[in-house]
């Protein structure tokens, strides 16, 4: 066992290791266990790495620059808060909701949460080209 270690390793390795080896003498945490065959295709290689979608990240800023140009906006709104409310909408989009629905949630938008006052017209339009962009079709 302890043939190649140092003089003082060799001391802790014989005096300070359990008289008992092999399996009997491993408990509760430390039990062991046998890997299965049949795993062996998992593993970080298969599902370490997370999927970077660049077209996800780049939508979201896409829709925010359509509100921030559009909409009248307050001075102190930040690029957080409008990308966040843009990946709302894009997820909406993408998940099939109606133009009246776009509308809605742009509407409340500008009405509600900014306190701004709405405009029909620039909103239906804002809500055509949001759609658009987000499902790939030309403006």
């Amino acid at each position: 066992m302890s043939a190649g270690l140092p003089k003082s390793l060799q001391f802790l390795g014989e005096h300070f290791t359990p008289v008992f080896r092999g399996r009997g003498y491993l408990h509760g945490m430390n039990m062991h266990v046998s890997l299965d065959k049949g795993a062996a295709g998992f593993g970080p290689g298969k599902w370490g790495k997370r999927r970077f979608k660049p077209r996800c990240d780049i939508l979201n800023e896409v829709v925010a620059g359509l509100i921030w140009i559009q909409l009248d906006l307050p001075e102190n709104v930040s690029r957080y808060e409008l990308e966040t409310f843009a990946y709302r909408l894009v997820q909406r989009i993408i998940a099939n909701a109606s133009a009246r629905a776009v509308e809605e949630e742009l509407t409340f938008l500008q009405r509600d949460q900014f306190c701004r006052p709405v405009k029909e017209a620039v909103i239906r339009e804002l809500a055509r080209r949001t759609i658009s962009a987000v499902k790939g079709l030309p403006v």
